[in-house]
């Protein structure tokens, strides 16, 4: 049995025990937890995985392996940003938006239309997770 814990807004969180990923996953996804929206997911290695309805759903559909879904997802932390901030692209990202640590002092905007990268800094962001 493995216990995952997944990690809403305002750091709510819900554990989840089963066999394996894809059986809390499917629990989780029951509509008893409709109202709940994870933004992560901790696994019992204490890896962070971002919460990503569309690869959550390849993964449940057997469309990624275990292993595929674990990389596309996998982070070191999630954040925000505090003030509006121009990307390397030159895209003007406003105030809020979620970012996730990729490593090496770089974030990436989570956003499906728009692919951003920004070194992070601590003036310009908040650690959610």
């Amino acid at each position: 049995m493995i216990k995952v814990k997944f990690i809403g807004l305002k750091n709510i969180s819900l554990e989840i025990t089963g066999n394996t990923l894809l059986d809390v996953l499917n629990v989780q996804r029951d509509e008893k937890f409709q109202s709940f929206t994870p933004i992560a997911i901790i696994v019992p290695s204490g890896s962070i995985l971002y919460y990503d309805e569309n690869k959550v759903n390849e993964f449940v559909n057997s469309d990624l392996t275990l292993k595929e879904f674990v990389q596309s997802c996998q982070c070191l932390g999630l954040y925000r940003n505090t003030s509006e901030i121009k990307t390397l692209e030159s895209n003007f990202i406003e105030s809020g938006c979620l970012w996730k640590d990729v490593g090496e002092n770089t974030l990436v905007l989570i956003n499906d239309e728009l692919y951003s990268e920004y070194k992070f800094n601590p003036t310009e962001f908040e650690k959610i997770i």
